[in-house]
């Protein structure tokens, strides 16, 4: 009897919440929206892309599950992105982590204990325009 027409439609496209945080060694670390379906490896791809120093066949996958202690999954990138096993379903909330690899700790291992400490510097100078006596 007093329908009115609304003066005003609101429509949310993204919620706030519906976000998951991808980390690590990607190129791109933070939040990516969760719209609609939202499998791993787009995650990933949403974030820059695995870094060359990234440990594919650990990856890590946090999810809260209600309870006071996550559910922590590990993941094999490398076995997805080859067809091998399923590309999982993202949840909002859920937590991505590219590790490095072995080498790659070792590189930043010899960079802060090893570079960083001992103070040997390796400069030489070398003239390539020394000056010329000439004598009589």
């Amino acid at each position: 009897k007093d329908f009115k027409l609304p003066d005003m439609i609101v429509e949310v496209e993204v919620s706030l919440a519906q976000k998951v945080y991808v980390g690590g060694e990607v190129a791109i670390p933070g939040l990516v929206p969760v719209n609609g379906m939202l499998r791993i490896l787009d995650a990933v791809i949403q974030a820059g892309g695995p870094m060359d120093t990234a440990e594919l066949q650990k990856v890590v996958l946090i999810r809260y599950n209600g309870s006071s202690e996550p559910d922590v999954y590990s993941l094999n990138l490398s076995e997805i992105v080859k067809g091998k096993i399923p590309n999982i379903t993202l949840q909002p909330y859920d937590i991505v982590h590219l590790p490095k690899t072995a080498i790659a700790e070792i590189g930043v291992f010899a960079q802060q204990y090893i570079h960083n400490l001992i103070p040997v510097q390796l400069n030489f100078v070398y003239n390539l325009t020394p000056e010329v006596e000439i004598r009589n």
